[in-house]
């Protein structure tokens, strides 16, 4: 049965779409909007123009962090992290704070001290901390990008494209704890002593005003102009929009976010606990036990445009009982274009006992009966 269930999707896709739909024109000298689950590209404007990006350099300062830290870690602020030029949660020297806190004033309120802190106890310095967000990127795919310091501020070789930075916030959104801070509008953190609390207020008005918000970071110098990446989620599709030296990024991502998302539609090839095959058992009271998607599985169709897109299904070899309700026995892979965008394990919907073992009286009926069949007596 599962071999029929996309090739019937794909047909009423390709019924239903009229694939007409208008690009907006928009301030930004340099903007892409890409669907997270394949990095697939909805929208460019000089998408690979390298250019200055402020403070949503902090992305990958945030990924860096990490990667390579436990949030809870308590940590010292050195004096490498006190009075750092531009925006500033106003760190002391030797007061104690938590990474997570850091990198919550790091996101929310922009603070360039927060992210030297960070550079500083990950690496030891922003110099080699900038190492490690270049060696990063280029794990990432960001080829087109080079960091020079971990809070943004201008310098010649300081950049991005607007493409690389959509691949590095799509890749950051896959950590929890980063996608959790990144979509917290405000939050009190620790300002050094057990009585006071500093209050942050998330610069990103998107999280307010535009429907399905979930970040991620605002950024602006003189020199970068008005920088911005959002991410958004609707029906099931997950986009994120990035612009470079926009006038007007506010209206910008909103009119690139609603073109993404009417070109964007989520397509639901499996459900939860939908019957998928049945598979072989040996050593149990049955033959064969029924496989379901342990969770939904589906894909974003684009323009109701579908080429290449194919699910594989990996059984466990030579399946044995005892196997229990629930009992992961395969998963289901769904790529588009060889990109994995979606998988979910496959599960038994009922249990497979041994048979039941024999009694001893049994058992010796059993091996009288044996006996008797072997030998004919005259």
């Amino acid at each position: 049965m599962c071999k029929y269930i996309l090739p019937i999707i794909l047909l009423v896709l390709f019924l239903c779409s009229d694939g007409c739909y208008a690009a907006p024109n928009i301030s930004a000298k340099a903007a892409v909007v890409i669907e997270n689950s394949t990095g697939r590209v909805l929208y460019e404007k000089n998408a690979h123009t390298r250019m200055p990006m402020a403070s949503t350099t902090k992305i990958m300062t945030a990924i860096c962090a990490l990667e390579n830290c436990d949030p809870d870690t308590l940590i010292t602020v050195s004096d490498a992290a006190v009075g750092i030029e531009g925006s500033s949660i106003y760190l002391v020297k030797d007061e104690k704070i938590t990474i997570r806190d850091l990198l919550y004033g790091m996101m929310l309120n922009s603070g360039n001290d927060a992210a030297t802190a960070l550079a500083c106890e990950v690496s030891g310095s922003v110099e080699e901390f900038a190492k490690l967000m270049n060696k990063t990127a280029r794990n990432i795919g960001a080829k087109n990008t080079n960091f020079v310091n971990a809070c943004g501020l201008y310098e010649d070789e300081h950049y991005t494209t607007a493409s690389d930075l959509a691949l590095i916030t799509a890749y950051g959104l896959k950590n929890p704890v980063f996608a959790e801070i990144v979509s917290t509008y405000q939050k009190k953190i620790s300002n050094g002593t057990d009585s006071e609390v500093r209050v942050l207020k998330n610069h990103n008005r998107l999280l307010r005003q535009y429907d399905g918000c979930i970040g991620v970071k605002t950024g602006y110098t003189k020199k970068c102009g008005r920088c911005l990446v959002s991410s958004a989620v609707r029906d099931g599709v997950t986009l994120t929009c990035v612009t470079l030296n926009a006038p007007d990024d506010w209206n910008d991502h909103t009119a690139l976010l609603d073109y993404g998302f009417s070109r964007s539609q989520w397509v639901s090839v499996a459900n939860e606990d939908d019957y998928c095959t049945s598979v072989k058992v040996s050593g149990g009271t049955k033959e064969y036990v029924a496989v379901s998607f342990k969770e939904a599985l589906g894909f974003v169709s684009v323009d109701g445009v579908h080429d290449d897109v194919s699910i594989s299904y990996d059984f466990m070899p030579k399946l044995k009982a005892p196997l229990n309700e629930g009992k992961s026995v395969g998963v289901a892979s769904l790529c588009i274009g060889g990109t994995l965008c979606d998988k979910s394990e496959l599960i038994c919907t009922q249990a497979v006992p041994l048979p039941p073992r024999k009694s001893y009286g049994e058992l010796l009926a059993c091996n009288i009966k044996s006996f008797f069949s072997l030998y004919t007596f005259s």
